[in-house]
């Protein structure tokens, strides 16, 4: 902030109706890259959200784009004007207020593990969707993103293996008449990879585990996750406190993101 309004004094000394001197470019190139550089630091963090600091970082880019040649005075105040007024009331004051109800660190060192074991950037936004409903204590929207993540990873296997072997494994399952998955009623014909969002989750978790030799026990717990999940996302009197949503990070993490099954 300090250095906005620095920038914003130096830029208002300027006689010229340019911005020409090397040092006065270098100065607002430097105060631009150092906002950008906090704002790639805050984002994911549960704190802010990302369309927010995008505004800001739209003006930024602007700025940093007129340094490059000599441009207008009036071009940088106008762009410059009001950014100190809404980085504090859009950064500063959100980042002061939400504090309070930050990740604990056990959580925080779960997630931490957790961005390290993704795949995608589509896995990476449902858990930075995850950290701030976390950080806002509204757990049982935390563990449903947390979820998505989970069984996004998951159809992302089930692509990688194949949609034919997906097909077959189902039409296995089903002609079992014993051992664990003798209950299995369903068959697939799956064509495309778009096809997959309308298979229910638990059936497309039963055949992958089919698909990858999946421990029984490690299949159970992962169906539990989804149970979890259900109970987190329709109308019901469970309970989510931090500390089972902390836990069910963990699992996501254990069962299913760091699982080599599941790579």
């Amino acid at each position: 902030m300090s250095s906005l309004t620095d920038l914003q004094e130096a830029i208002k000394k300027n006689k010229s109706a340019f911005v020409s001197r090397a040092a006065l470019r270098t100065q607002a190139k430097s105060c631009c890259k150092s906002w950008l550089n906090i704002s790639t630091q805050l984002r994911g963090d549960g704190f802010l959200d990302d369309q927010t600091l995008n505004l800001i970082d739209e003006k930024l880019e602007k700025i940093l784009e007129l340094t490059d040649s000599n441009n207008r005075k009036v071009s940088y105040t106008k762009l410059l004007a009001p950014l100190p007024k809404e980085i504090q009331k859009l950064v500063l004051v959100p980042l002061i207020k939400k504090s309070k109800t930050a990740q604990n660190p056990l959580t925080a060192a779960i997630l931490s593990k957790i961005y390290s074991s993704l795949n995608s950037d589509e896995e990476r936004k449902y858990f930075e969707e995850a950290a701030r409903a976390g950080a806002s204590q509204c757990y049982k929207a935390a563990t449903v993103m947390a979820w998505c993540a989970a069984i996004d990873r998951l159809r992302k296997v089930v692509e990688k293996l194949g949609l034919n072997n997906f097909n077959k494994m189902s039409k296995q399952l089903k002609a079992r008449k014993a051992g664990h998955y003798k209950h299995f009623s369903k068959e697939f014909n799956i064509k495309q990879t778009n096809e997959l969002q309308e298979v229910f989750d638990k059936d497309l978790i039963t055949i992958l585990s089919a698909m990858v030799n999946l421990d029984l026990n490690e299949l159970k717990a992962v169906l539990h996750l989804f149970e979890v999940r259900n109970h987190c996302a329709h109308p019901s009197t469970y309970e989510m406190d931090e500390l089972a949503y902390t836990n069910y990070l963990n699992e996501v993490l254990k069962l299913v993101l760091a699982n080599t099954k599941f790579q």
